[in-house]
């Protein structure tokens, strides 16, 4: 679903995480007719700490892998 205005920027390990907490960042931006329109950013709250992990058990799976075809 697109909804003008608003953007929601989460990854594909967001997907039904109990630990999702969002969010908002809202952005007002106009131009010279005066007319005001708002931008809302929706993204997690843990959404750092949820990289670090997701990369981490990459490269351990990664060197999983190496390590087993080296074998």
């Amino acid at each position: 679903m697109n909804i003008d205005g608003f953007n929601l920027l989460l990854q594909d390990f967001c997907a039904y995480c109990p630990d999702f907490e969002p969010e908002i960042e809202k952005i007002d931006c106009w131009n010279l007719d005066d007319d005001t329109k708002y931008f809302t950013n929706i993204r997690c709250k843990s959404r750092r700490k949820c990289a670090r992990m997701a990369a981490n058990l990459e490269k351990r799976l990664n060197d999983k892998t190496r390590n087993d075809t080296k074998n």
